[in-house]
């Protein structure tokens, strides 16, 4: 995010942990719950694994492919204590982008970096505002592969943004990321 990390009142968290799914309750929920730290740095850029944590399925197609813990501040607001669209859009296509890589990660066993890496790119993004998100708020961005629709070089995601408990959904998205046919 550059410059949005750099200012207090920006984004000052963007934290992002690959999760596996083996019930119906939230991991981030989970870890909270028992008292644990579930950051790692500011505005992390790097995904940190949290295997074998109970995460969520949101349906039988959707598996949730990684958490995104952020803190966000009041410099960023469209309308009073209310975050941006923009921002909020920004936050959605970066999450998107760490939930593309964490399947890389899990299917062919590479990260961003790595030889044969499948690199891919925003074809679209459609995003529903469900709630107005408040500003100098904690809330978690959640990111689901819908292995269902995808296929070939199409690689379809969902997500939502929530509160840290689940019971106000401020955002709900979708996205198609299209692989590249050969190396950047």
């Amino acid at each position: 995010f550059g410059p949005l990390c750099q200012q207090p009142g920006c984004i000052e968290r963007f934290d992002v942990y690959s999760v596996s799914v083996t019930s119906s309750v939230g991991c981030f929920d989970k870890k909270k719950k028992e008292g644990e730290s579930a950051t790692s740095s500011t505005c992390s850029s790097s995904m940190h694994s949290i295997d074998g944590a109970t995460c969520t399925e949101d349906t039988t197609s959707n598996i949730e492919v990684i958490l995104v813990d952020v803190r966000i501040g009041n410099r960023l607001n469209g309308h009073d204590r209310i975050v941006h669209g923009g921002i909020i859009s920004c936050i959605m296509d970066e999450a998107f982008g760490w939930g593309y890589e964490a399947i890389q990660r899990s299917t062919i066993g590479l990260g961003f970096a790595d030889e044969g890496y499948l690199h891919a790119f925003t074809a679209n993004m459609h995003i529903q505002y469900r709630n107005p998100l408040p500003a100098e708020s904690d809330f978690v961005v959640r990111v689901y592969h819908d292995t269902e629709r995808s296929e070939g070089r199409k690689v379809y995601l969902t997500s939502k943004i929530e509160n840290y408990n689940g019971s106000v959904v401020y955002i709900e998205a979708t996205a198609l990321f299209i692989q590249m046919k050969s190396k950047l």
